[in-house]
């Protein structure tokens, strides 16, 4: 049998990997230390700055005179993510006479927490979007080799040149080498750690554990600071069992607070692929970042750290359907959103009838927009059973996003058929205007979820 050492001697000879002489690194800091190992930063001659990862115990007197398996597996698995954009690239190994080295890209703007400490004053919210799917499309791949981290949080992502990386890949594993006794499950940082994982002994991480903990990142991007901060931590672990997340922050996209709140849930089953997070991610509207969404929190059975905010006037009425059932039970959670819009739709018209005769024009367009898309939600209820790809998370969130806005051409169309509320759209902005963007907005919606069906 190949031992570890003869393993490694082997690929390094038929150039799987690289090796670095020791006397070819210089000027050596240490940057940081965890429990499994210590990283420095090095110049590495004729190539500039490298990170240089030493796996091992500072507690244990225990010296290590040959590669490690912790060392093989973390080698193995860089290796096989190769050269992605956002997976933190190893270049090769080194050797003290001591341990074992990882030479490794080094990140010039340190980790994710650090940069939001820094930075986040002057981000835009496209910037936030971006370094989220940054995140998403390295864990992406990630799941893609069936390979999950198991130990995400904001110190294992760094920043290179504005990029965000996937680092740290000490507890990670291939899937089908997790059991209910590998160390990773029950290591790990409390604030982003798989809530199963305290309510079940030995529980067995998977994909979705990593989901979790993406949802927590997603919501530190949003906010800028480390989740629970300041909260006990000998208290966390039963705060977190007991259903308790962050709040969302006034002024995150609504669609994006909705993102992470799902990646969240408790239930395992009712957090969504990576395939599903990146597809929301990348057609998340910048428009929605512009102006100030009202938080849904209060209707997601996820308690909460903070207040809640009630002042938008828009507010989301307390039967409005909790996105994360959608996941559970798609089908009777879609009919239940698409009755609630359905009779939203029939007030529309109602209204559209009584309208003021100097803005009937106006009214009886919304009305044949509004008759057309009443027929297309219409008919998912009468041949759900031929459509059954319709029922998926994004489309249960394109149907939120209808829900809301034909809920302010409802508003709309009650203060254009009154004349006092109509002096504030004259003062402030154009009634015209105003239809343009309801209509605009309504037509995206219905474009998103009946493409080239049906005419607007």
């Amino acid at each position: 049998m190949t031992s570890v050492k003869e393993w490694v001697e082997e690929k390094i000879k038929n150039g799987y990997i690289r090796y670095f002489e020791l006397d070819k690194f210089s000027q050596i800091s240490i940057i940081g230390r965890g429990s499994f190992g210590i990283v420095n930063k090095a110049d590495l001659a004729n190539t500039g700055l490298v990170a240089l990862k030493i796996i091992c115990n500072e507690n244990s007197e225990e010296e290590h005179d040959e590669f490690n398996d912790e060392f093989v597996k973390e080698l193995k698995l860089l290796y096989e993510v190769g050269n992605h954009p956002n997976i933190n690239r190893c270049l090769g190994i080194t050797k003290d006479p001591k341990y074992n080295i990882l030479v490794l890209e080094y990140a010039n703007e340190g980790n994710l927490k650090g940069y939001l400490n820094k930075n986040f004053a002057s981000l835009k919210w496209n910037d936030k979007i971006r370094m989220a799917l940054d995140i998403t499309n390295g864990l992406k791949f990630l799941h893609s080799k069936e390979i999950i981290h198991r130990d995400l949080h904001s110190k294992n992502i760094l920043v290179n040149n504005g990029n965000l990386i996937i680092a740290d890949f000490g507890l990670s594993k291939k899937l089908a080498e997790v059991t209910t006794d590998s160390v990773g499950n029950r290591y790990g940082v409390v604030e982003y750690i798989e809530p199963q994982c305290f309510k079940i002994i030995n529980y067995k991480k998977d994909k979705k554990s990593d989901i979790y903990s993406l949802g927590i990142l997603l919501w530190e991007i949003s906010s800028g600071h480390r989740p629970f901060s300041g909260y006990p931590q000998k208290l966390l672990t039963d705060h977190i069992k007991d259903g308790n997340r962050e709040n969302p922050i006034e002024g995150t996209p609504l669609k994006y607070q909705r993102l992470y709140q799902i990646c969240w849930d408790d239930d395992p089953k009712l957090r969504p692929d990576i395939e599903e997070v990146y597809e929301i991610l990348i057609h998340l509207k910048i428009e929605d970042a512009q102006s100030p969404q009202h938080n849904i929190h209060n209707h997601i059975d996820v308690k909460s750290n903070s207040k809640n905010n009630d002042n938008d006037d828009l507010s989301i009425p307390s039967n409005y359907p909790n996105p994360i059932d959608a996941v559970n039970a798609p089908v009777p959670k879609f009919i239940s959103l698409i009755n609630e819009i359905g009779n939203i739709f029939n007030e529309i018209i109602e209204l559209v009838e009584g309208a003021a005769r100097h803005n009937k024009q106006i009214c009886d367009i919304l009305k044949k927009q509004v008759h057309a898309a009443k027929s297309a939600i219409q008919s998912l209820k009468e041949y759900r059973e031929d459509r059954e790809d319709f029922f998926s998370i994004k489309n249960y969130l394109h149907l939120q996003d209808l829900f809301d806005i034909i809920t302010r051409i409802k508003k709309f169309i009650l203060e254009i058929s009154q004349m006092k509320p109509l002096i504030k759209y004259i003062k402030t902005i154009s009634i015209a205007k105003t239809f343009i963007e309801l209509c605009e907005k309504f037509g995206s919606c219905i474009n998103e979820l009946f493409p080239l069906t049906i005419q607007i």
